[in-house]
């Protein structure tokens, strides 16, 4: 499988399904608030910040992942992680 371009056929996918896609960006901070995310996302390029809303967040941080909601999000996870191999999502029906 070429990995990479797995990453952009599910971006595409996403976006065809109502998702903003941000490349070369950087989450900064995300805070949960009425049922609402309030995050904050820095362009990599021109370092210009930007503050949106969402209803869902996915954390694709890979190996990054603990140290994303640690310092990101600023919470503990709400249970374990360890690292496994290969990708998985999960999500309600």
């Amino acid at each position: 499988v070429d990995d990479a371009r797995l990453v952009v056929i599910n971006a595409l996918s996403a976006q065809q399904n109502g998702a903003a896609i941000f490349a070369r960006t950087r989450c900064t901070s995300a805070k949960r608030s009425n049922g609402q995310w309030h995050i904050t996302l820095e362009a990599q390029l021109t370092k210009e910040s930007q503050e949106i809303t969402a209803t869902a967040l996915v954390n694709a941080a890979g190996p990054w992942v603990s140290s994303f909601i640690n310092s990101q999000i600023e919470q503990k996870p709400p249970y374990g992680l360890r690292m496994i191999k290969g990708r998985h999502i999960v999500v309600p029906r």
